[in-house]
């Protein structure tokens, strides 16, 4: 695992400012700085409001492998616009129930 001066070399940060994002009781990360560590590390970043219950289950598992993005590929990019397709595809059909 990259040290905390690496890890802010790779994303643009200085050390100081990996410390705190690491320290669960600094509680004042803003959102722009999730925005330029994203961009950084070319991923998405996902921030709504949601119901407590909903918050429990998406942060119920903390481990490296529950939390790691995947990386990017050209073919799970490829299979996700298919399957989106699809999806498109099938709510154009017309419907055909028998209305008489």
């Amino acid at each position: 695992m990259d040290s905390q001066a690496a890890f802010g070399k790779r994303i643009g940060k200085p050390q100081s400012v990996v410390s705190r994002l690491e320290d669960e009781g600094y509680g004042n990360v803003n959102v722009r700085t999730l925005i330029d560590i994203a961009q950084k590390l070319d991923l998405g970043l996902i921030v709504r409001f949601v119901d407590f219950a909903t918050f429990l289950k998406a942060t119920a598992d903390y481990t490296d492998a529950a939390i790691k993005p995947a990386a990017y590929t050209q073919e799970a990019m490829d299979e996700l616009l298919s399957d989106t397709e699809k999806v498109a595809t099938v709510s154009k059909e017309p419907d055909r129930r028998d209305d008489a």
